[in-house]
């Protein structure tokens, strides 16, 4: 069996690459990588994993403390109605939560000595077996910087992380869920980013210590980890929209295109990732949307796609569909295309 390792890589949690063609049942940014033959496969759990606690806790957070704080963060999303999604806490473990174990190990680690990755509250590695029938993840790793300040309060500590929103973060990637990129941020006076709002767990850019709302899963984390694990009636009860981003008649990669119910509110959203600049958004409940198109020139492309892979254009300004979209339940609305013009 062929496993191929995820390198890590810094930041507030793992790159993700990003799978090829879209399609109405295949959206969302997801864990994939080149198979022996060159072609992207997804990473996905064939069956429900089983997942250990590493039995160290930190300043502020004892192990019992950490457990209970993992396990929020698999209920959020194994919760979820519209998905079929499962996993077991397997116990206690020693082992180190970054190894190849044939463990999905969960726990602390002290990153001080790994370049790159001081800054770092936590990543996620994985193994995925590629050359079955069927391409699975076989060992996925969550490691949390012990080196950060925690907290598992449920109010919130000012000063500390809330560790269930980050794990909650994480265990969406131990999923198979890439980033999403509904937030806005702000630079400060070092050049580092500051959240000031976003509207998804998945947001590669943590909120400020002593903020618990990661905890909560919103629509569009839902959406995506329903599209990657459907339960039977997620296809019917819900639509999509899918079409392409040009400027000057060439297609766009890496534009951000986000549906808005104008009923509820809910922002959905993905990327163009091809070179025909083409979307899909799916996992829409059914009614009228707002269709917004913008690019990633606030945040770090590489949080959202393979650095060796297409440039990702961020010179175009914000730009939305002619009208608004009904979407049905159960069916995709093609054509919805939109023309960006440079800055």
């Amino acid at each position: 069996m062929t496993h191929r390792v995820r390198p890590r890589v810094a930041g507030f949690v793992c790159l993700l690459l990003l799978i090829g063609m879209a399609r109405s049942s295949d959206a969302y940014l997801k864990t994939s990588i080149e198979d022996d033959a060159g072609t992207l496969v997804i990473g996905t759990w064939d069956s429900p994993p089983t997942y250990y606690v590493t039995a160290q806790g930190v300043p502020g957070v004892s192990v019992a403390a950490l457990v209970s704080a993992v396990q929020g963060g698999f209920d959020a999303w194994t919760s979820v109605a519209s998905a079929n999604i499962s996993a077991t806490y397997g116990g206690l473990t020693n082992a180190f939560p970054d190894q190849v174990d044939h463990q999905n190990v969960i726990g602390f680690a002290d990153l001080s000595g790994m370049p790159g990755f001081e800054d770092t509250l936590g990543f996620t590695d994985y193994l995925l077996a590629t050359d079955s029938t069927s391409p699975h993840f076989f060992e996925t790793d969550i490691v949390l910087n012990a080196n950060f300040p925690w907290s598992t309060d449920p109010a919130g500590v000012p000063g500390r992380y809330d560790l269930q929103s980050i794990a909650t973060h994480e265990i969406g990637h131990f999923m198979g869920l890439g980033h999403s990129a509904i937030g806005l941020v702000q630079t400060r006076a070092d050049g580092s980013l500051d959240v000031v709002g976003k509207r998804t767990v998945m947001f590669p850019i943590a909120f400020t210590p002593g903020n618990v709302s990661d905890r909560v899963l919103t629509p569009d984390d839902v959406a995506g980890i329903s599209d990657l694990y459907p339960a039977s009636t997620f296809r019917t009860e819900t639509g999509s929209i899918s079409g392409t981003v040009t400027e000057n008649g060439q297609g766009v990669f890496g534009a951000q295109i986000v549906a808005m119910n104008t009923r509820t509110g809910a922002l959905i959203s993905n990327f163009s990732i091809d070179q025909q600049g083409s979307y899909v958004i799916a996992g829409l409940s059914p009614g009228p949307y707002i269709v917004r198109v913008e690019s990633l020139d606030q945040l770090d492309p590489s949080s959202f796609f393979d650095p060796a892979g297409p440039a990702v254009d961020t010179d175009f300004g914000v730009t939305y569909f002619s009208g608004p979209v009904v979407v049905p339940a159960g069916g995709n609305v093609p054509n919805i295309n939109v023309t960006v013009t440079a800055q």
